[in-house]
């Protein structure tokens, strides 16, 4: 039986995309033949064919930079899609797949969808909250408001639109009331979550840990500041943070403004099993968001690491967050609040017997959303997709 073609677009290097690498293989795992077309980091092929899974790297770098390189580098993206589009049209794709952002590159796939392809828009993310909060915007900047409108049409233009949250689900929704919408969570792919720990140079020291892009909206400057006063009180206490981003150089010199430098440790990027082994040493998890109209519909796959790993969060109390996880399995702070971050810390720091119950309870509200699950959705999705005519 001839197998059915299906491709997945997403301006971000394949495979280091963990979630499109779960997606993509879960999908070859229900009898998908699978193409990625993604961006490339450099010295990656441009294709190759990874564990079964057809690859097309394009030549344009992920860049994060100002608006207009933002622009720039989407706009060539949205061409070169276009085009290996049309070149792949001898596969006759059943499906395709557009992994946001930018909400516009699901237009690339208008010939195809001609043809009779069914196209699922994949919102990762509120474009126009991203934007505005990124740099720095009212609602009703004429920016803002050309990029709700560019999403309202690409979610008409769907044959069905997938979000990671029930709060961005809503959102959706209100600007755009359509019925073809499912919540499919990002959670760990956990076949490549669990690793041996890695061997830290002072194991006496309480880890504080924090992984992913190093921005300002995701607060991570706020944890620094909350080690800050609680030094001299639990001065064993360290913050080790694995990523980059365009924060970096602002976070060191703020660390070096605290005296902190022998106490926040940032490594860049790791390869990913070295991160999930650092990861794994940590007594507590931090996803310490800063509320900005963006992160109140995030739902972070660091969270969900986290809990997999077993490790205890505190999180900023954000409507997203709390839509799946209580005071009984997450320790919440008020978001952006450094003082109530230092007081979450000491109190766990204090107590191992909250820490191992806000670790069981969050893993306990997990089960029901892990990968496994989510699975079944996400291929149920495409199953349904394939039965309209």
């Amino acid at each position: 039986m001839m197998m059915k073609s299906v491709c997945i677009m997403r301006f971000f290097p394949y495979p280091h995309d963990s979630h499109v690498r779960r997606d993509a293989e879960s999908l070859r795992d229900g009898g998908y033949d699978v193409d990625i077309i993604a961006s490339r980091f450099k010295g990656q092929k441009l294709r190759e064919n990874l564990d079964g899974i057809n690859i097309y790297r394009l030549p344009i770098a992920h860049k994060r930079g100002t608006k207009v390189e933002y622009i720039l580098h989407y706009f060539g993206f949205f061409i070169l899609c276009f085009i290996l589009s049309v070149l792949q049209l001898r596969k006759m794709y059943k499906v395709i797949e557009v992994d946001t952002m930018p909400d516009f590159l699901v237009f690339s796939t208008i010939i195809p969808k001609l043809l009779g392809a069914k196209i699922i828009l994949y919102l990762f993310e509120a474009m126009p909250e991203f934007f505005a909060a990124k740099f720095n915007l009212s609602r009703n900047n004429f920016a803002v408001k050309v990029l709700k409108v560019i999403e309202k049409i690409a979610v008409r233009y769907a044959d069905h639109v997938i979000t990671v949250n029930e709060s961005l689900k809503k959102l959706i929704r209100q600007r755009c009331p359509v019925k073809n919408v499912s919540v499919i969570l990002n959670v760990p792919y956990e076949k490549l979550l669990y690793c041996s720990k890695t061997t830290l140079e002072d194991n006496q020291k309480f880890l504080l840990v924090y992984h992913g892009t190093i921005s300002k909206r995701y607060g991570i400057q706020i944890a620094v500041r909350a080690l800050a006063h609680i030094q001299g009180v639990a001065d064993d206490i360290d913050l080790l943070i694995i990523g980059d981003g365009e924060y970096t150089g602002t976070l060191f010199s703020l660390i070096n403004e605290l005296s902190l430098m022998h106490r926040v440790h940032i490594t860049g990027w790791l390869p990913f099993n070295e991160m999930r082994a650092m990861l794994s040493n940590g007594q507590i998890g931090l996803v310490p968001f800063i509320r900005d109209g963006y992160t109140d519909f995030m739902l972070p796959n660091k969270l969900f690491e986290y809990i997999a790993l077993g490790i205890p969060v505190i999180a900023a109390r954000t409507n997203s967050i709390q839509d799946y996880f209580n005071d009984a399995s997450i320790m919440f702070f008020e978001p952006g609040n450094e003082e109530d971050l230092a007081r979450c810390i000491l109190e766990l720091y204090k107590n191992s017997i909250k820490r191992r119950t806000l670790a069981e309870n969050a893993y306990k509200i997990y089960q029901k959303y892990r990968w496994q699950n989510m699975k079944k959705v996400y291929q149920q999705v495409y199953e349904d997709l394939l039965s309209k005519k």
